[in-house]
């Protein structure tokens, strides 16, 4: 992705234990905050980017998956 804004190390780092996890809540038992605090890194990392990185899907489980604006920034992510 060419021409990426400055992100937060936060940001990004609650992307990619998101990444890994899968869900919110273990994204946030992991990195030591609320859940509401891994939404409001992702809605800014998103809003910087201007894509929409993951979707939340409903149900027993609660899974965050990557959509495919996700799925190409995470190798940048992870450099």
């Amino acid at each position: 992705m060419p021409g990426l804004p400055h992100l937060s190390t936060d940001q990004v780092a609650a992307f990619v234990e998101l990444a890994r996890q899968g869900q919110i809540r273990s994204t946030a038992s992991v990195l030591g905050i609320t859940e509401q605090g891994v939404r409001n890194r992702l809605l800014t990392l998103e809003a910087q980017l201007g894509v929409e990185l993951y979707r939340k899907s409903r149900g027993p489980r609660r899974s965050a998956v990557l959509t495919d604006q996700g799925r190409r920034f995470l190798p940048h992510a992870l450099a």
